[in-house]
């Protein structure tokens, strides 16, 4: 199976989806340019300048009775049992930077350095699923770090052990939902998340394939009970159950500006679009005509 890049949304650009844009568009080279169309454009450059399958979120995905941010739960389900051998989902503003085109997933996945929040979260807090409760910020990172073992896949295993062996690695490698060095998310975001103590970011994740892992999502997709910060989103279910002790070896975080933000290393995550500058909004677009153009020309030769 191959590698799979995970990208959600489906959207079609028309005359009627520039017209409905609104606040999903940023002005740049004088018209309308939306934003899910660059990332689009960037990560399908990305997956096919390394032979992945670029796979948007289908119409099967989409759940009347939730959030739509629960979509991405039943599309890496569908993905991962039929079609993956691992995947990177993307929320359809983070895209791959230009400047990393050149190296492959598990290149750059290797070159992360790893802390470990997990293994000291179950230990020491007492996480109460009946009422839902949370538990304070945690102290510092601990200096405690490690390299996620990879060879042929981003989440092989010892020497022979292939993606298929069950907990032979981790299940997900998610970035923190704040920033190492200020505490908070980057910038204006800090006061509108209003201090949110989840640890990862569901927007962008990778995923690796093997049966614990399908039940891993299984588990997420299946139980959202109530939600967290009073939002019915699917964020604060991942990491209530990604700190439960039994799920502490199925999740490497990695740290914020690796994986998400506006200033991520391999991958740059834009939400609250209004809080770009002009430059940053033109950075993109440029970006997203680079990567169709040379997307249309290695399938010229």
């Amino acid at each position: 199976l191959p590698g799979c890049i995970l990208y959600a949304d489906n959207r079609k650009l028309s005359a009627s989806s520039l017209r409905a844009a609104g606040s999903d568009s940023f002005e740049a080279h004088g018209r309308e340019f939306p934003y899910w169309l660059a990332t689009k454009l960037i990560n399908r450059a990305y997956a096919r300048r390394h032979g992945y399958r670029f796979v948007e979120m289908g119409e099967e995905d989409k759940e009347t009775d939730r959030h739509p941010s629960w979509f991405k739960v039943r599309f890496l389900q569908r993905q991962l049992a039929c079609c993956c051998a691992w995947a990177v989902f993307m929320d359809s503003d983070a895209y791959f930077r230009m400047a990393n085109h050149r190296l492959s997933v598990h290149s750059w996945v290797h070159r992360l350095t790893l802390p470990h929040y997990f293994d000291w979260i179950a230990q020491e807090y007492n996480i109460s699923l009946a009422n839902q409760t949370w538990f304070p910020r945690p102290p510092p990172p601990s200096s405690r770090t490690r390299r996620l073992p990879v060879r042929e896949t981003p989440w092989e295993g010892r020497r022979g052990e292939g993606p298929e062996d069950g907990r032979a690695a981790v299940c997900v490698i998610a970035p923190r939902n704040d920033d190492e060095v200020s505490g908070m998310a980057e910038g204006r975001a800090a006061a509108l998340f209003n201090g949110s103590m989840e640890y990862v970011n569901a927007g962008v994740t990778l995923w690796r394939r093997s049966a614990h892992c399908l039940k891993l999502l299984a588990s997420w997709h299946e139980e959202p009970g109530q939600y967290l910060w009073r939002r019915n989103w699917e964020q604060p279910r991942l990491n209530l159950l990604l700190a439960m002790p039994q799920h502490v070896a199925d999740v490497a975080v990695v740290p914020f500006r690796e994986l998400t933000g506006h200033s991520g290393r391999a991958i740059r995550h834009r939400w609250l679009n209004s809080i770009m500058t002009d430059e940053t909004r033109s950075d993109l677009v440029k970006d997203a005509l680079l990567g169709s153009f040379l997307t249309s020309y290695m399938y010229m030769f």
